[in-house]
């Protein structure tokens, strides 16, 4: 079952002209509206003319990620984290990457390069959560997932990621607890919440 992953658009216009503000601008809103292949061409176009600006490797490595192109994100990820390797996003953006190709070592390894980093938020600790769940690490999984619970408690998906743990481990119970805390707070209708439902039914059916 599928889990959402985390990933961060940053928007930074220094060090860039006045007429590729206007050009990033664009490329930013496409990313934002979900229009990825048409931001990919343009942060590369800016990139023709300016490789030196940092930030928007970054920027297109989200939208190639969102493509599903994992390596070409993984490439930029890894340009950017060349030259600032202190950068959080970066790595937890790859990591993220890793963990779609199933390279979950290398993904727990910029992950804790991310913790190390800045402790104090939750995205690189539910990353990792994610990873000991694929791999059917469940105590591992549950205890990242509570401490990126534990820094951000108001985001529902380290709740509904519990609830998963709960579910394949057969503690059903748990399971629907926490998959209905996940529905109380999540206000979209989507997938997720779909599931959530089916799974909460299926459950009590069971018993």
């Amino acid at each position: 079952m599928k889990i959402i992953s985390y990933i961060f658009f940053i928007v930074i216009f220094s060090c860039i002209s006045f007429a590729q503000k206007s050009d990033l601008e664009k490329a930013n809103q496409s990313l934002i509206d979900g229009y990825y292949n048409e931001a990919v061409d343009a942060y590369s176009k800016i990139i023709s003319t300016n490789s030196n600006y940092l930030p928007i490797y970054y920027s297109r490595g989200i939208a190639l990620l969102k493509l599903n192109e994992y390596q070409r994100a993984i490439d930029d990820f890894s340009f950017l984290i060349s030259k600032e390797d202190t950068n959080y996003n970066a790595y937890v953006g790859r990591a993220i990457c890793y963990r779609n190709i199933k390279k979950y070592s290398e993904g727990l390894r910029d992950l804790e390069k991310a913790i190390k980093l800045d402790s104090t938020k939750f995205e690189a600790f539910y990353e990792k959560a994610n990873i000991h769940l694929d791999l059917e690490e469940d105590e591992e999984a549950l205890y990242y997932y509570r401490l990126a619970q534990r820094i951000n408690p108001t985001n529902e998906f380290t709740i509904y990621g519990q609830a998963l743990v709960f579910y394949y481990a057969e503690k059903n119970k748990e399971a629907i607890d926490y998959f209905q805390k996940f529905i109380e707070l999540h206000t979209k209708e989507d997938q997720f919440k779909i599931d959530a439902i089916r799974i909460i039914k299926y459950l009590k059916d069971e018993d």
